[in-house]
């Protein structure tokens, strides 16, 4: 039986007495055995083949598995795009004045709301897409087709939806849109489960869009608001005159009967002074107040809202006031802390 064996990996196991001859070629490292009895390979030899042939089909398996799975995204991708770009309709219901996207075979939809405040005119009230189905260009539709509607039909728009507002500062329509930038409606439409988070997120993006007027018709939304706009002015309020009360004091009171007014009053004046910088002064709120006037309200397109009590928020600059009481606050803290250091340090 003849058998080659490799210098570097396989040894053979040949008694002495068994070897007929052995012929040594040492420059290519190869023996040539003549043996009467079969070559035994090592325990350890063989484990070791047979991990090495284990982990050469682990990884020919794992790569075809990672091609077939990136196929299969790549295709589901390309599913997506198709689904959000070439198979979009947009239905036009004039009878309930809205327009719509049927998905997932109408089980779910997009909606665009509109309403006629004029003959010529509509006010382009509320988008609202799933949250599934958002990020996909979806209200971009909507957007396109109702200010194609407003164009066919010779229309003005009065722009309420923030969203409209926003398309059409990238994509202008000059023929029929009636400038609409001053206000915001946040109409009270139930369109989900989620209709109060929604109701909140579009305050939110009114409030840092910086509109002059912010009409609310939600009723929890818009009390929420205006008590915490009241809370503010308290404190503002507060923190002026009973300032003013510290610093007066010592000059309409004897010296040993003010101080027993004018630092309580000053330590309120300094709380209530931080306590409005803590959680009023970074609050886009904060720059918005309570529109009571009539006078002013009856420009306002609120007869477009289901509500009979919206709450109004008209924008004005707070910086003055925010100079006021800090002012006073900082005056009235010097006094204390001087006072305070002479009736105990001295």
């Amino acid at each position: 039986m003849s058998a080659i064996v490799y210098h570097s990996t396989l040894v053979a196991i040949v008694t002495k007495q068994q070897a007929k001859y052995c012929v040594v070629f040492t420059r290519f490292k190869i023996k040539l055995a003549w043996m009467s009895t079969f070559a035994v390979l090592s325990l350890g030899d063989i484990k070791a083949f047979m991990f090495l042939m284990s982990q050469t089909l682990y990884r020919s398996v794992t790569a075809t598995s990672t091609l077939k799975i990136s196929a299969m995204a790549q295709a589901t991708q390309a599913t997506v795009f198709d689904a959000t770009n070439s198979q979009i309709q947009v239905e036009h219901d004039k009878k309930r004045r809205q327009f719509v996207i049927r998905l997932n075979g109408s089980h779910d939809r997009a909606v665009l709301l509109y309403e006629y405040v004029g003959k010529k005119t509509v006010d382009l009230q509320h988008t609202e897409v799933p949250d599934a189905y958002r990020g996909r260009g979806i209200a971009k539709h909507l957007a396109k087709a109702a200010m194609d509607f407003v164009v066919e039909e010779d229309l003005k728009a009065h722009l309420t939806c923030w969203y409209i507002q926003k398309y059409v500062k990238e994509n202008p329509h000059p023929q029929g849109v009636m400038a609409a930038s001053d206000c915001y409606i946040v109409h009270e439409i139930y369109n989900g489960e989620n209709a109060q988070d929604q109701f909140e997120y579009e305050l939110e993006q009114a409030l840092e869009a910086q509109y002059k007027y912010i009409v609310i018709e939600p009723t929890r939304i818009g009390d929420e608001t205006a008590r915490w706009i009241t809370v503010g002015n308290c404190l503002h309020k507060t923190a002026v005159l009973s300032g003013a009360a510290c610093l007066l004091t010592p000059l309409s009171l004897p010296a040993e009967y003010s101080r027993y007014v004018a630092l309580p009053a000053g330590a309120l004046s300094v709380a209530c002074a931080a306590l409005y910088g803590i959680s009023w002064q970074f609050d886009p709120c904060c720059k918005y107040q309570v529109e009571y006037d009539s006078q002013k309200l009856s420009r306002l397109p609120l007869h477009t809202l289901t509500s009979s009590t919206p709450v109004v928020l008209v924008r004005r600059d707070d910086v003055h006031r925010k100079r006021l009481h800090n002012t006073i606050a900082l005056a009235a803290l010097a006094y204390c802390a001087k006072k305070i250091y002479e009736l105990y340090a001295v």
